[in-house]
This record gives C-alpha cells, sequence and structure tokens, in this order.
C-alpha cells in the first residue's frame, strides 16, 4: 500500500484537542520528504513545527492554532 493510496483518508485523533478544525485536519497528507528508507515512512505532521511540517500542511489547507501562551503552557479552551 503507498502513500498516495491513504492520502485524503481521514482518522480519529487519539485526544479530543481541535475537534473543530476536523473538516480540515485529521487526514492523510502526502509529501515527497517522508519516506520508508529510514522509517516507518509514517510521519505526525504539525504546521507550527518544522519547515516541511509547515509547507505541507499549508498546501493540503490545515494551518496554524495558537495553542500555547507566553510561558509555554498549553492554553486550555
Amino acid at each position: 500500500m503507498t502513500g498516495a493510496f491513504l492520502s485524503g483518508c481521514r482518522y480519529t485523533p487519539l485526544f479530543d484537542f481541535f475537534m473543530e478544525l476536523q473538516e480540515t485536519a485529521f487526514r492523510v497528507i502526502a509529501d515527497n520528504y517522508v519516506t520508508d528508507d529510514s522509517g516507518t515512512g509514517v510521519v505526525h505532521c504539525a504546521p507550527a513545527f518544522g519547515e516541511d511540517d509547515h509547507r505541507v500542511c499549508l498546501a493540503a489547507g490545515i494551518f496554524e492554532v495558537g495553542f500555547l501562551c507566553l510561558f509555554s503552557t498549553y492554553i486550555v479552551s
């Protein structure tokens, strides 16, 4: 099974954070920086944490959501 085959599939997240974003988040996206020659070929992407993550998520319509305050603690809403 290829990543291209899985691309677009939706999944249920382990935690209920950001469930209001489920129309755009919580789906499989693919990019050529992910390979299986140095691991499983599956990575978690978070647009605020890394250049590749940011690029791939924004291209897929997944955007950054601020959830840390100035003291680097999670904001509970």
